[in-house]
């Protein structure tokens, strides 16, 4: 886990050649990948998943791909989606790496997780979305990205409110304007 947190790779591999259990966690439940993907340490992330590594396997909920999608490490995010890493998980609270990339403004992420089929309408346990996240967060450029893949400016939360409600940013109120008229 030490070796996986600084990015000594070569450690890593070796550690691993000599018999270290990729699925060791720590007090907190943090496995090597966690901790790997959550510092962006992409080569070491390589390392543990082709050493076995669960690449769903949940802290508090949370699997490495939110992690790395909080972290903003997109190198990190491509990885884990290319071993397999399911792009809409939802944790406890229903939050995807999508909510999360697009409440942080980490707009390469948000691209990726895109690209590979997430999901924009998936709604967290409060009936969040990812645009409701991104114009609460202010980040036009991540709100423009998901309307430009469909999202749903109507969708309400569980208590009646709408990305268009909570909008308090100019630009981003223009561009759901623009886009619920349609």
């Amino acid at each position: 886990i030490m070796a996986s947190c600084k990015g000594h790779a070569e450690i890593v591999e070796i550690l691993l050649v000599k018999g270290a259990d990729v699925h060791y966690q720590d007090v907190l439940g943090w496995t090597a990948l966690h901790i790997a993907s959550y510092k962006g340490h992409t080569e070491v992330v390589e390392i543990l998943l082709a050493n076995g590594a669960d690449v769903m396997h949940q802290v508090s909920g949370a699997a490495p791909l939110q992690l790395a999608a909080q972290q903003g490490r997109s190198q990190v995010v491509q990885t884990l989606l290319r071993f397999g890493t399911e792009v809409n998980h939802q944790d406890e609270a229903g939050v995807t790496a999508l909510h999360i990339a697009s409440k942080t403004g980490h707009t390469e992420v948000v691209e990726i997780l895109l690209a590979n089929g997430a999901s924009v309408d998936l709604q967290d346990n409060d009936g969040e979305t990812a645009l409701f996240q991104a114009t609460q967060s202010g980040c036009a450029s991540i709100v423009e990205k998901l309307l430009a893949k469909g999202a749903n400016v109507d969708r309400q939360t569980n208590n009646g409110t709408t990305a268009l409600i909570v909008a308090d940013d100019e630009p981003i109120l223009q561009l759901l304007k623009s886009a619920s008229s349609q």
